[in-house]
């Protein structure tokens, strides 16, 4: 009977040991309730929409509305014959970010704090991150506008030495190091 009452006791003291600990963390717990909110509305409800990768989606029917193929598309997209050559593809491209988006930004940031000339600073500064603000349809398009084929102003210049204008854009070599650039 005792051994009992004690065990009671032990047990009402730590929920009332609970309830003080919970009431003295509620402010740190209504401080993070934006940052629940902010992974709920932006990380997790757009998984949702996953679920088209295994629909035949159409735009009138909606996600919810459209058939289910199941993994239909992913069989189709497998059975490319061009599917180890755009793995491939990827996975250069990818790797090439990583190793030329790693150090080339910290090597800008030393050579551009280096430099002495403020005027110098500024400009540079401003060249480099000028394209991070804009949409990545307008960089797509001023690229194709300096190494066009036709008109493009590399090219321009590469008629007026060589007599020939270049295909930057559509061979592999220069594509990859222009999308890398």
């Amino acid at each position: 009977m005792e051994n009992t009452l004690a065990r009671r006791r032990a047990k009402d003291r730590r929920r009332l040991f609970d309830r003080k600990r919970l009431l003295i963390n509620v402010p740190l717990f209504v401080m993070f309730i934006p940052i629940i909110a902010y992974f709920l509305v932006f990380r997790y409800i757009p998984m949702l929409g996953l679920v088209i990768a295994f629909k035949d989606y159409n735009f009138t029917d909606g996600i919810w509305g459209s058939p289910w193929v199941g993994l239909d598309h992913f069989k189709l997209l497998f059975s490319n014959p061009n599917m180890q050559n755009i793995l491939r593809n990827t996975f250069i491209l990818s790797l090439l970010q990583i190793v030329v988006g790693f150090p080339f930004p910290i090597l800008t940031a030393l050579l551009i704090h280096e430099a002495r000339k403020l005027w110098f600073k500024k400009t540079v500064q401003t060249a480099v991150f000028v394209p991070h603000f804009l949409n990545w349809v307008i960089v797509g398009q001023i690229v194709i506008t300096i190494f066009s084929q036709q008109t493009g102003i590399v090219n321009t210049v590469v008629e007026a030495l060589f007599g020939e204008p270049y295909a930057f854009l559509y061979n592999e070599g220069s594509w990859i190091s222009i999308f890398v650039g």
